[in-house]
């Protein structure tokens, strides 16, 4: 943080975390998130970038640990969790379809039916028979 880490000092006292929060704040938003990227490459720091769903699976964090795998539709999904060192990791699918266990997950939080009709209805929940 350069000259900015003099504000910081008093980091554990919780008097005076509102203006620490502030002034971080006002710090972050000099800098674009790949300008930020490149300051703490390589640097021993608690950092990593806010990624758009669009970026996740191509991060190098991502890659160097393959956490995405394709199936054979193409479709790429997270890799299964744990994962062991001499076992390479598997898909036991294809991907769900857009709103393929809809119904079946509001069923199992309680809605009603009329509830999980009226939430089809409003456009909230998306119906995989509806595309």
């Amino acid at each position: 943080m350069g000259e900015e880490a003099e504000h910081f000092q008093n980091q554990f006292d919780m008097e005076n975390w509102p203006a620490m929060k502030e002034r971080m704040s006002e710090i972050i938003k000099r800098k674009t998130r790949d300008q930020w990227d490149e300051v703490f490459d390589g640097v021993d720091v608690y950092y990593a970038p806010v990624l758009a769903m669009s970026e996740v699976r191509n991060h190098p964090h991502h890659q160097a640990r393959e956490s995405f795998l394709e199936d054979e539709d193409g479709i790429w999904q997270p890799a299964p969790a744990p994962r062991f060192s001499r076992t390479k990791a598997q898909l036991s699918g294809a991907a769900a379809a857009l709103g393929e266990h809809s119904t079946e997950i509001l069923q199992e939080f309680g809605f009603s039916e009329a509830e999980i009709a009226a939430n089809y209805a409003a456009g909230a929940v998306t119906d995989h028979n509806s595309e």
